[in-house]
């Protein structure tokens, strides 16, 4: 991965792969080299640094990470005495303060892709890091790197805001809605208002709705009741009346007879036009060898 300019601001909680970095740094940094300039008029008012002794001062820092490998702002200043000097910072101000002279030099050479941050000195919390040599990235055009920086996070988090996308990179709304009218996105509602999604994307997320939508109807179709009737139960709705009410021999009667007593015995007549043992089904007609007498 390559450390950038602005990392934490541009593309805060975000890892880029080292290809997007070009990208990333012409997408979102204003302007490289005006970090020298105005480097180069504090020490020169603050210091009397002309600009020899700026680059002097430079060189000597580039040679010492070459030599080392990485170093920290301290361990730098340690070695070239000339960034031990200090500065004030907001003169006048209740916030003034005092700057050692490598936060200029150091912050102009890391925009600039000369030297990046390395690890942090002490746990990945700190605010403290090791700067090492770096090569400077090529330069792109800033539309074109916005546009393609745009494409790849609606691809990642797509469907996006215009919103989300200008947090993320620090862009103005204007910037923000040029880019993503550059990538082809299209818009989507949201709960949260209108969206953005890649048109491949797009077709993606309704060939997948689609597919969803056809196997819930095919199993729907082919799924059993959830609750089906068990036997000897009535399925009918509860206002049919019971098997037993109106019920005949013929089945051609459509008077209602009384439901049989629990008590019945021998001498007990069916209900006229039949016999018992035409009733209701699950009822049957007691017989003289079954019947019980007092």
């Amino acid at each position: 991965m390559t450390a950038l300019p602005r990392i934490t601001a541009a593309a805060r909680r975000a890892v880029l792969p080292t290809a997007l970095a070009p990208a990333a740094r012409a997408a979102t940094v204003k302007d490289a080299h005006r970090n020298r300039g105005d480097a180069q008029r504090k020490l020169c008012q603050e210091l009397g640094w002309d600009v020899t002794r700026y680059a002097a001062v430079e060189d000597a820092v580039l040679a010492t990470l070459t030599a080392r490998g990485e170093a920290t702002a301290a361990e730098l200043a340690a070695a070239v005495p000339a960034l031990r000097e200090q500065i004030v910072t907001f003169p006048g101000k209740s916030y003034e303060s005092r700057q050692r002279a490598s936060a200029p030099v150091l912050g102009a050479l890391a925009a600039e892709g000369r030297i990046r941050r390395s690890r942090p000195a002490g746990s990945w919390t700190s605010a403290q890091f090791r700067w090492a040599p770096a090569t400077p990235l090529p330069d792109l055009p800033a539309a074109e790197a916005k546009t393609e920086l745009a494409r790849r996070y609606v691809s990642a988090f797509g469907p996006v805001t215009a919103g989300d996308l200008k947090w993320w990179t620090g862009w103005t709304l204007t910037d923000t809605r040029k880019a993503l009218a550059a990538t082809g996105a299209q818009e989507v509602a949201l709960d949260e208002g209108t969206g953005y999604l890649l048109p491949e994307d797009l077709e993606t997320s309704k060939s997948s709705k689609s597919s969803k939508s056809s196997k819930s109807s095919k199993s729907s179709k082919s799924s059993p009741p959830v609750n089906p009737p068990k036997p000897g139960r009535l399925s009918s709705p509860a206002s049919t009346p019971p098997p037993w009410a109106g019920a005949t021999a013929t089945g051609t009667s459509t008077r209602t007879t009384p439901r049989p007593s629990s008590t019945a015995t021998a001498t007990s007549a069916p209900p006229s036009g039949g016999t018992a043992a035409s009733s209701a089904p699950g009822l049957s007609a007691p017989t003289a060898s079954s019947a019980t007498t007092s």
